[in-house]
C-alpha cells in the first residue's frame, strides 16, 4: 500500500528495507520479505521512467517500436529499490541480541543448525548502504535497472 501511495503521489524513489531471510525463506518473516521484494520490483517494471530507448520505442521511433505495451503515459517515474539486511547488533529481534543475553546468563548460546551461517552488520552499516543505495539508484537510468542491494559481509 505504502509503495502504491509513493507512485501515485510521484515521489521520486521508494526504498524498501528487506532482510537476507528473503532468500530461499523458511519462515513467515522470510516470505513476506521475498513477497515485499518482489511486489516492489513489479512496481518498478510499472512504473520507472522508460530509458531513452524504450521512450523512442513508445513514440513509434527507432529499434523496437513495437514493444510499447510495456511503456505507458501512467507511469510516475517513481524509482523502486530494496536494500536487503543481515542482522544488525543492538536491533529488535536480532540473533545477536538473543546471543548476548545467552552468553549474559551463562550459556549456553543455542543454535538452530551448525551449518547456518549468519551475516552481522552494525546500526552504522546499514544506515550508510541505505543512504549508498538511495545514491546509487539516483543514478541508475530506465526500467530495467531495478536493483536489490547488499552489504558485502565477507566470506563466513
Amino acid at each position: 500500500a505504502c509503495a502504491e501511495i509513493a507512485a501515485e503521489c510521484g515521489v521520486p524513489q521508494f526504498l524498501l528495507i528487506s532482510s537476507d531471510k528473503a532468500v530461499a525463506p523458511t519462515s513467515v518473516l522470510g516470505v513476506t520479505k521475498r513477497a515485499a521484494e518482489q511486489i516492489v520490483s513489479s512496481l518498478h517494471e510499472a512504473h520507472a521512467a522508460p530509458s531513452p530507448l524504450h521512450a523512442a520505442a513508445a513514440n513509434g521511433h527507432g529499434a523496437g517500436a513495437h514493444h510499447t505495451h510495456a511503456v505507458g503515459a501512467h507511469r510516475s517515474g517513481t524509482k523502486f529499490i530494496a536494500v536487503r539486511f543481515g542482522n544488525v547488533f543492538g536491533s529488535n529481534g536480532s540473533v545477536a541480541t538473543i546471543f548476548q543475553a545467552q552468553i549474559e546468563a551463562g550459556g549456553p548460546v543455542t543454535i538452530t543448525d551448525r551449518r547456518m551461517t549468519r551475516y552481522f552488520m552494525t546500526v552504522a552499516e546499514a544506515v550508510d548502504l541505505v543512504i549508498m543505495s538511495a545514491a546509487d539508484a539516483e543514478q541508475r537510468q530506465g526500467k530495467d535497472d531495478y536493483a536489490i542491494y547488499m552489504l558485502d559481509m565477507g566470506k563466513p
